[in-house]
């Protein structure tokens, strides 16, 4: 692959989110554990509950903060009005 691609000289300017990772992944842990253990504690118990409020907890906090646009830099999905 290294011999058929040749390496992109253009550099983007990201940074690694680490709130943001650490967000979605206590959201998809709270989901995934309720979902699996579910059938076990049963799904009406306030663990199983508690897990899946948790879940969407996060996820609205997670979405709600996530990394914001700056309006004067003519990103793309300003421009949909």
């Amino acid at each position: 692959m290294l011999v058929l691609v040749a390496e992109s000289s253009v550099r983007g300017g990201g940074r690694f989110d680490a709130l943001g990772a650490l967000g979605i992944s206590v959201a998809l842990f709270c989901l995934l554990l309720g979902i699996s253990k579910g059938a076990d504690w049963g799904w009406t118990s306030g663990s199983t509950l508690g897990l899946f409020a948790g879940a969407v907890a996060v996820l609205g906090v997670w979405g709600d903060a996530g990394p914001r646009e700056d309006p004067r830099a003519g990103a793309v999905g300003s421009e949909l009005r």
